[in-house]
């Protein structure tokens, strides 16, 4: 796919939680964007800094495009788009990554985890998944610290009551709470494990769980051909 240059401008930017926003752009030039569900573009923060964020929003969208956004603490990229205001515009280039959503018709039954704003290549998925008539079981793990770390939980609790075949467990590693399952990701899809029908598994978040959850699935004899990530640093 070839490189294109975006210009775009804000539609909202909100703030999620403490240290997350979602940015939500409207496209200027191309007025619309083909991409693949999961894939990410470069977003220009400065004359001398690019930063490769993932889409959150569905390709079906082809007008408006959505990022969640870690602020942190003397990151260039982050605290620019922290920053950005309505009606601001901004450079952005893509669209790349080979992380996507896949309709491989020997798959009867889709897992997906995340942890951080590594949610965000998932969320497009699920979303496209869904509106495109996606019928085969579709779970997805969220894991966080906190319950205040949270975030698109209305968004998913509406797929979950609209499309039946969608559920979700959400993760807190550090706090008990109702609702919430308290644990890592990792021990939350052991107890689904071994899966019995063919599966396909999303990873997507930092370094350590990613090789957490490949070890667990290698445990349990995943096909590593199942098996789709994407490092969030």
């Amino acid at each position: 796919m070839p490189l294109i240059p975006i210009r775009a401008r804000v539609k909202e930017n909100l703030r999620v939680t403490s240290s997350v926003c979602v940015v939500r752009l409207v496209l200027v030039n191309p007025v619309e964007l083909q991409f693949k569900a999961g894939q990410y573009l470069f977003i220009k923060a400065s004359e001398r800094v690019l930063r490769a964020y993932s889409i959150a929003s569905s390709p079906a969208q082809k007008n408006e495009i959505e990022f969640c956004v870690k602020r942190v603490e003397g990151g260039v990229a982050s605290n620019f788009l922290w920053n950005l205001q309505p009606n601001d515009e901004i450079d952005l280039t893509g669209t790349f990554g080979h992380f996507i959503y896949k309709s491989d018709v020997q798959i009867e039954r889709i897992v997906m985890i995340g942890t951080g704003t590594g949610v965000a290549p998932l969320k497009s998925m699920i979303e496209f998944a869904l509106t495109e008539g996606e019928k085969r079981p579709l779970h997805l793990f969220f894991g966080e610290r906190m319950k205040e770390d949270f975030y698109y939980l209305d968004q998913f609790a509406a797929w979950a009551t609209n499309y039946p075949n969608f559920t979700y467990t959400l993760c807190a590693s550090r706090e008990e709470a109702e609702g919430f399952f308290y644990g890592r990701v990792t021990q939350a899809l052991e107890k689904v494990l071994p899966v019995e029908k063919a599966t396909s598994f999303y990873l997507c978040g930092g370094q350590a769980m990613l090789t957490d959850v490949r070890d667990l699935l290698e445990k349990y004899s995943v096909e590593t051909k199942n098996i789709y990530q994407e490092k969030f640093f």
